[in-house]
């Protein structure tokens, strides 16, 4: 669901700040918390760079998919 929730504001151009807002001041912004699966309040709910590194090679093939440029 929150990645969903992060892939509509990038649609859509979201609230500009969402890229660059980091709510809980933990080093990483909400937009990737929120594409993770982590709470962007919460300073213990941190996603590795690991974790965002492969969120978004996810939504990279899935925005590939959806082209038709890529099968599964």
């Amino acid at each position: 669901q929150k990645i969903e929730t992060a892939k509509k504001k990038e649609e859509e151009g979201g609230d500009d700040d969402v890229f660059v807002e980091d709510t809980d001041e933990d080093g990483v912004d909400d937009y990737d918390e929120e594409l993770v699966g982590t709470d962007p309040e919460d300073p213990n709910d941190t996603p590795t760079q690991q974790q965002i590194d492969d969120a978004n090679a996810a939504q990279e093939q899935e925005a590939l998919m959806q082209e038709g440029l890529e099968t599964p």
